[in-house]
């Protein structure tokens, strides 16, 4: 898959960390079309994982992500402002860090939140994820709702940096902390990098 950002600073990062992991044209400038719209609840970094990500899928679908400027739950809004704006986007992602929320209260209050902006037709939770079906008056969506997060460490919260500590884990970077986001700001430009590569 190939991404674009339809948020200027989002786009600036994406296009950078192309270039430097020599995986440029996994980036596009102006796309006629996107399979996928992402609309990401937290920080950059969610952006630069899911470009990693793609960029070792298939090269014929575009994401397109979008970073809103309010945050979190309220950011949920985005997704049926975006399916109103872009008739043709029958795919939304929104992913959201866990942080210190309880896991079960939070997937209940992001699906109470889908549900203000959308009928729900179906979905169930499976982990931190769930798959839903809705309805924007005649639109049909796909939702996929994603809540980062690795349940496996003790850390006082959850979020992106637990998978990206876990993948600099497993290649040899030694990571000590309690706090996942303290602890990926602390690892060199150069451990980055290798995470991502």
């Amino acid at each position: 898959m190939r991404v674009t950002a339809f948020t200027p600073s989002i786009a600036r990062r994406l296009k950078s960390l192309c270039r430097r992991l020599g995986i440029s044209d996994v980036f596009v400038e102006r796309p006629s079309d996107v399979s996928i719209i992402a609309v990401l609840g937290n920080g950059a970094l969610d952006a630069q994982a899911l470009t990693a990500v793609c960029s070792s899928l298939n090269h014929n679908s575009i994401v397109a992500l979008v970073k809103p400027s309010e945050t979190r739950l309220a950011a949920v809004k985005y997704i049926r402002i975006l399916s109103e704006q872009y008739r043709k986007a029958k795919s939304f992602l929104f992913i959201i860090d866990q942080e210190r929320d309880e896991l079960s209260s939070l997937k209940d209050e992001l699906h109470s939140e889908v549900k203000k902006h959308f009928e729900v037709i179906n979905g169930k939770w499976t982990n931190r994820w769930m798959k839903c079906t809705c309805r924007l008056g005649d639109k049909v969506l796909t939702l996929w709702l994603v809540i980062n997060g690795l349940d496996e460490f003790s850390w006082r919260r959850h979020s992106i940096e637990d998978h990206m500590l876990k993948a600099a884990m497993s290649i040899g970077i030694r990571v000590e902390g309690d706090d996942p986001k303290v602890v990926w700001e602390a690892l060199s430009e150069e451990d980055k990098h290798k995470v991502f590569a």
